[in-house]
């Protein structure tokens, strides 16, 4: 008899990541997780009760990955971090195009999603910031926020579905002048949308 093979669930995980990346989330299944760690499905269900389950640990990893990758790369611009957020977010989308599908253009990413990227804890210390650096209420940023959020995702959404339509310098211009009209807006009209 064969010895029995092992996998550990870290393991698992990173195998579904990188065929996320390569391939796709909708290539990632039992069969080639089973491909990619040399192994039958048997030591993958050993882990889990089905594919519901690993695709839910693998959100998860991909949201790390995605995290990871975003601190890495938003630092680039330390006089805005608004600005570096959605210069990384758009990178991320042109060079990680499925791992973005895959988090931020799926069935379960409702407006309940988006709206806790603005309201989440972890992103408090950057509304306080941009409240503090403009000179703005702290719920005046987390409208700025979501703005300049909705209109970075459009850009990421294309990139990652049809390629680099815009040049650095183009998204640069497009970020800048949108934070600076947003800006403008909410200043002015004391942030009420329903105000003349």
């Amino acid at each position: 008899m064969p010895p029995r093979v092992t996998v550990e669930k870290q393991e698992l995980l990173e195998v579904g990541l990188t065929i996320i990346r390569k391939s796709g989330f909708e290539n990632v299944n039992a069969r080639s997780l089973a491909k990619e760690l040399s192994c039958s499905t048997h030591p993958i269900f050993r882990l889990y009760k089905n594919m519901t389950e690993i695709k839910a640990d693998l959100f998860t990893q991909a949201e790390n990955y995605c995290n990871a990758y975003l601190e890495k790369r938003m630092t680039a611009y330390p006089q805005n971090m608004v600005f570096g957020i959605g210069m990384a977010y758009i990178d991320l989308a042109s060079q990680e195009p499925n791992v973005f599908k895959f988090l931020f253009m799926n069935n379960h990413f409702r407006r309940k999603e988006a709206q806790k990227i603005w309201e989440s804890e972890e992103n408090a210390p950057i509304l306080h910031g941009i409240a503090a650096s403009t000179g703005i209420s702290f719920t005046e940023a987390q409208s700025l926020f979501q703005k300049l959020w909705l209109l970075t995702h459009g850009i990421a959404s294309l990139t990652a579905t049809s390629g680099q339509l815009f040049t650095t310098e183009e998204i640069t211009q497009i970020l800048k002048e949108a934070f600076t009209g947003f800006l403008s807006q909410i200043k002015h009209k004391g942030g009420n949308p329903n105000e003349d």
